[in-house]
């Protein structure tokens, strides 16, 4: 059951559940969790409440404000582990299952009554129908030449219209440079390419000047392909991190925001030498999607037509989370996303015997946007639940990791993914 816990002020320690469905906060000895009288806090000054399947925060019109995450905010979604500051009080919402709240939040984003037809509006309706054409032209172009193409640029670009970061996954440092430099000409988004060692730093990244003028690094760019990106130091790691989640750097002390349509692609390599290590399992969960690129490229004459612009790619942007969901897909997605789990009551028996740990709330907002994101491609107004097990093969299977008997059966995260959907069946 989610519950809220006071980390600093009044009260320092205790835990209020939310089992009741509602918490009161503020001065006032009647609400349930109670501020110092002396506090900056107003005596009804917030509260948290469950509303269609998440839960949220909304400030009840105080005078000081209340921040989430260090933002001030009127209303706001919660998921595991935000902070709320409330005057000198400090507050975490620890959710028990984030998954349920994230795949709420990512279904019904962005979905007031004005957004249910988006897909009518004849600016969204005539970009989506442009790029539906010119996806298929592209696809027609690779027949032949490199046909198990099809379906991997969706992949990608399923991920860049839902403003989230991919990791490439099967092919050789070769092929991956070209897939990469390709896919950005097909979007025509300028490119930097970084290839990691222990020796890139995060002033590599950024190119901060001694005199503490940060001028415009590899980072600062449309896409960047972070190839071998484990073999950086957990330093420069958490760097790059930081900025796929910020879309800016902080440098010298100063805070520089980054492109816009910021997107990055990295690989790993080198798995298995002396000291190298694959990315850990919360640096993959910054990616949404895991692709499989097969050793597989793009023709030149494929490269050569532009799918999209910049300012296209931020309209669909835009555009994606509109897409409704009906309940019964929502309900879906969060069984699949609980079945990776070896620990939930619903993992089926494979997932206990071959599976050490599973998705959590980011990789069910991924599986959630990138389903809308498919729909959005194909042209339709709503996500089925094709899209959701389309979806689920890459939003899941860099999140699922195996144990010894996996390993030793050859059972690898997507193997397990698709084996889990096929089990699973729709509501």
């Amino acid at each position: 059951m989610p519950q809220l816990r006071v980390l600093l002020g009044y009260q320092q320690g205790q835990v209020f559940s939310l089992a009741n469905g509602t918490l009161l906060i503020g001065r006032d000895p009647n609400t349930n969790v109670m501020l110092h009288p002396d506090s900056s806090g107003s005596r009804r000054h917030a509260e948290i409440f469950h509303k269609e399947g998440m839960w949220r925060l909304r400030d009840l019109g105080s005078v000081n404000g209340t921040k989430l995450n260090g933002e001030r905010v009127a209303e706001a979604p919660l998921g595991d582990k935000d902070e709320v500051v409330i005057g000198d009080n400090v507050f975490v919402f620890e959710d028990e299952d984030g998954v349920v709240s994230a795949i709420a939040e990512a279904a019904s984003r962005a979905l007031p009554a004005e957004s249910r037809g988006v897909m009518h509006r004849p600016a969204v309706r005539e970009l989506v129908e442009k790029l539906c054409e010119r996806m298929a032209a592209f696809e027609r172009e690779c027949v032949g030449d490199c046909a198990e193409s099809d379906g991997i640029v969706g992949d990608v670009l399923a991920v860049l219209i839902s403003r989230g970061h991919v990791v490439l996954n099967g092919s050789g440092r070769a092929g991956d440079g070209a897939f990469v430099s390709a896919l950005a000409g097909m979007f025509d988004l300028k490119c930097e390419h970084v290839r990691f060692t222990g020796a890139v730093t995060e002033r590599d990244l950024f190119a901060v000047e001694n005199a503490g003028r940060c001028v415009q690094g590899p980072i600062f760019t449309q896409v960047f392909f972070a190839e071998e990106f484990n073999r950086a130091t957990d330093g420069t790691q958490s760097a790059l991190s930081a900025a796929m989640e910020e879309y800016s750097v902080v440098a010298e002390g100063m805070s520089v925001a980054l492109e816009p349509l910021f997107f990055v692609m990295a690989t790993q390599g080198g798995i298995g030498e002396e000291g190298i290590r694959a990315l850990s399992p919360e640096r993959l969960d910054r990616f949404m999607f895991n692709v499989a690129t097969r050793a597989v490229g793009v023709s030149p004459r494929a490269a050569a037509k532009k799918i999209l612009n910049v300012r296209e790619i931020m309209d669909l942007q835009k555009t994606a989370g509109d897409l409704p969901m009906s309940d019964h897909l929502v309900q879906y997605a969060i069984r699949i996303v609980r079945a990776t789990r070896p620990a939930d009551a619903s993992a089926p028996d494979f997932i206990r015997k071959y599976v050490t740990s599973g998705a959590g709330p980011r990789g069910a907002h991924g599986l959630v946007l990138g389903a809308k994101a498919r729909a959005l491609i194909a042209g339709r107004s709503l996500v089925t639940a094709e899209d959701i097990r389309g979806a689920a093969r890459c939003a899941l299977s860099h999140r699922v990791f195996g144990n010894a008997a996996a390993l030793r059966e050859g059972a690898n995260g997507e193997a397990i993914v698709r084996r889990l959907v096929a089990g699973i069946g729709e509501p």
